[in-house]
């Protein structure tokens, strides 16, 4: 027998078992956990004091545990790439905030027990502006920040 015709005969196979798997309601693709978890109301928040009181912050301290490395200027806002790291033992989420921006919570990642608590991620960023990354370790929350100068706004 044929070698390719036999390797298609077993993919459709497979795609027709998934289907009538769907199709039967035995079977349903699960959600992505971060569209259920969302806190629209800190995500919609238009300036920064309320976008961190939805957020659940009200005071950061300092630690050097806790890193955020970006670039000093930014020609275009469209892509400005950062890095945070959180070496503070518990921490179970990081939060980004950009000042200056319409929406100031960009980005939220949580992690499980044990995880490393490091992302590298880019911002959209509409001016000149201070980036903030808020690690939350138990009920502390810790923060780092950075200025970053934009020529070119990523926003409008």
């Amino acid at each position: 027998m044929n070698h390719q015709r036999r390797a298609i005969l077993q993919q459709a196979t497979r795609i027709g078992a998934l289907a009538a798997l769907v199709l039967g309601g035995l079977w349903r693709p699960v959600r992505a956990w971060a569209t259920e978890r969302r806190n629209t109301t800190a995500f919609a928040a238009s300036d920064l004091a309320t976008a961190l009181a939805a957020s659940g912050i009200t005071e950061t301290l300092e630690s050097t545990a806790l890193t955020l490395e970006g670039p000093d200027a930014a020609e275009n806002g469209a892509l400005v790439s950062f890095t945070a790291t959180s070496r503070i033992p518990g921490t179970t989420a990081l939060s980004f905030f950009v000042d200056n921006n319409p929406l100031p919570l960009s980005a939220r990642f949580e992690f499980a027990h044990g995880a490393r608590a490091e992302v590298s991620l880019y911002l959209k960023m509409d001016k000149t502006s201070i980036v903030r990354v808020i690690a939350e370790a138990g009920t502390a929350f810790y923060g780092a920040q950075k200025e970053v100068a934009v020529t070119l706004s990523g926003c409008s």
